[in-house]
């Protein structure tokens, strides 16, 4: 049985908030492990907190469901989507979740980032990017779209 990671996509006019992985090029939406007794709603919502410092419990109605999809070998993806009217401030943004790594700790994610939706793909994985392409989140832009990004990050 594959494991469920839960994520909130969180849009505003300008763009769509994502966290930077720390200690890694990787950027990535507020997402994680589906915990035993717990909705993917609020595993998506403690998620967005964990790694955001951002309570968006209040917005629950507003967030669209968009189902368990196929995310990457071993783990399935459970994807919600919340528009805000306007982007929330990102200074308080801060990390709640530590991963410990050569005895050493640090939090998850370091930086966070209102980041307009035709860069997006920039910045997101393969299998993140191609979610949100299949669902319209993102501009489509053509087949192979993570190739042509990898010769521009090459040159």
């Amino acid at each position: 049985m594959n494991i469920v990671s839960c994520g909130l996509v969180v849009r505003s006019p300008e763009g769509m908030l994502l966290a930077h992985a720390t200690y890694t090029p990787r950027w990535d939406i507020p997402k994680g492990r589906l915990e035993d007794n717990e909705t993917p709603l609020n595993a998506a919502l403690r998620e967005c907190f964990e790694e955001t410092n951002l309570d968006l419990f209040e917005h629950r109605l507003k967030i669209v469901d968009l189902g368990m999809q196929r995310y990457i070998r071993g783990k399935d993806l459970h994807l919600f989507v919340l528009d805000l009217p306007a982007p929330l401030d990102l200074d308080e943004c801060r990390c709640h979740t530590l991963i410990e790594e050569n005895g050493k700790a640090f939090p998850e994610t370091d930086r966070w980032e209102w980041v307009p939706f035709d860069q997006v793909l920039n910045k997101v994985g393969k299998a993140l990017g191609n979610r949100l392409i299949a669902h319209q989140i993102v501009p489509d832009p053509g087949k192979n779209w993570w190739l042509e990004r990898s010769k521009k990050t090459r040159l």
